[in-house]
């Protein structure tokens, strides 16, 4: 499996439509190597977590359930205030995390300078989104 078949087909589409419609870009990489970029700093923040078990097999025993849990941690965060969530509320606020995901990747690769991490930064890709998702009505 590549590192980017780890983020579901439908999200990565979202992320590629999202961030090539975003009006100041500034990093340099096309759409499909920023979706890339956001599943490999995943994957690195799995890594150096407590669980070593990727470090020991490497990228390619990992099957993306961080990403998975993360974005359903953030809908279910975000949608517990409203009531009565049907699919398509779920569906929206799905879309908007991981819109909020593109952004935070896009904050953070800038002012890493375009690259995935820094050995002076420790913050991480998987943390909470809701600063950047601040009216979570659907």
């Amino acid at each position: 499996m590549l590192i980017r078949e780890t983020i579901p087909p439908g999200d990565r589409a979202i992320m590629e439509r999202f961030y090539e419609a975003l009006p100041q870009k500034s990093l340099k990489e096309g759409p499909e190597q920023f979706v890339n970029n956001i599943a490999w700093r995943i994957f690195i923040e799995v890594c150096c977590a407590a669980d070593a078990k990727y470090r020991r097999e490497g990228y390619r025993s990992y099957d993306g359930a961080a990403y998975r849990q993360w974005v359903a941690d953030e809908v279910h965060y975000a949608l517990e205030a409203t009531p009565a969530v049907d699919h398509a509320k779920y569906e929206a606020m799905r879309q908007r995390v991981v819109q909020a995901i593109v952004n935070r990747a896009v904050h953070l690769f800038s002012e890493w300078e375009g690259h995935i991490g820094s050995s002076t930064d420790n913050r991480n890709l998987r943390a909470s989104l809701k600063p950047d998702l601040p009216n979570t009505a659907v």
